[in-house]
């Protein structure tokens, strides 16, 4: 995957504008996909590059944006621990990004908001504005012999090399879950378990940062993108006293389909959908997760 991924990028970037020409403003209702096969007849499909190489270099900085399609070339196979199946996931061999294997529908639904996706994540490093996203850098369609024909996506790695996360959690809103104490990533129960009950202690403005940033999120994923099933990772860095979080898994769009799977089957997505999804996540985040304190 990791050899395939990278070389396509690479040829990409060699097609690509200059950084320069990037300032000026990128097309996105134009940017369109680019395929690149390889000699034994892989092909992966590149979609949007414009857009997604724009924001790479705002968020990552020119330098670090350059060595995107390097990184992906060393990705292993990894299993994270949470339910996820061992063959979803990659990860680059400079721990910086993830490369994840979606489902056709999930694929299908992100790119539908792709360009209102990229201007979103545009506007808010325009502004300087936090975004709690876990940011894709990319989506793209691989054909290969070993994994038939799939969607991927690359984001960032919440835990990057350097990082030593003594607990991680996985946040969807929802009292009472709870995953097996083995340490792998923990629910509510689990976070209100190692917490004895109480609000983890930032101080009050990293909560002003927190809260209005993730009103902001859910805003656009309620309204915009009209997911739900996203979760807040939230990491315990206990060495270098830090709490790491990040929103994850927002490329589910609500459907009858799904209405009709939460209304029977599913605790974790409601029936009346995105709205009432973002409502109980913030909910829970702002009112049991962290409590501001005025240091000093």
């Amino acid at each position: 995957m990791g050899l395939l991924l990278g070389w396509a990028c690479g040829r990409c970037e060699d097609d690509l504008l200059d950084i320069q020409d990037l300032e000026e403003g990128v097309d996105l209702q134009l940017d369109r996909e680019t395929t690149y096969t390889a000699p034994n007849g892989d092909a992966v499909i590149i979609f949007q590059p414009l857009g997604f190489r724009k924001l790479r270099h705002m968020v990552l900085g020119h330098q670090e944006g350059e060595s995107y399609a390097p990184s992906l070339l060393g990705a292993e196979e990894i299993a994270f621990t949470g339910g996820k199946a061992a063959k979803e996931f990659y990860i680059s061999g400079d721990r910086r990004f993830v490369i994840k294997v979606i489902k056709e529908e999930e694929g299908s639904a992100f790119l539908s908001t792709g360009a209102e996706y990229l201007g979103y994540l545009y506007e808010r490093e325009a502004r300087g504005e936090q975004s709690l996203l876990v940011k894709i850098f990319g989506i793209y369609r691989v054909k290969s012999k070993k994994l038939g024909s799939v969607h991927v996506i690359v984001q960032e790695h919440l835990w990057p090399r350097g990082t030593t996360m003594l607990r991680k959690f996985d946040i969807k809103g929802i009292v009472g879950r709870r995953q097996r104490e083995d340490g792998s990533t923990g629910f509510e129960e689990n976070l209100s378990d190692f917490t004895r009950g109480k609000p983890l202690l930032v101080s009050s403005s990293t909560k002003d940062c927190f809260d209005k940033s993730l009103a902001r999120d859910l805003s656009f994923l309620e309204k915009t993108m009209y997911v739900l099933d996203y979760s807040l990772l939230l990491g315990v860095d206990q060495v270098n006293k830090n709490l790491v979080v990040g929103i994850v898994d927002y490329c589910r769009k609500f459907s009858t389909l799904l209405m009709l799977y939460g209304a029977t089957l599913s605790k974790t997505i409601p029936k009346d959908g995105p709205p009432a999804y973002s409502a109980r996540f913030l909910d829970y985040c702002h009112g049991t997760m962290l409590m501001g304190v005025v240091s000093g």
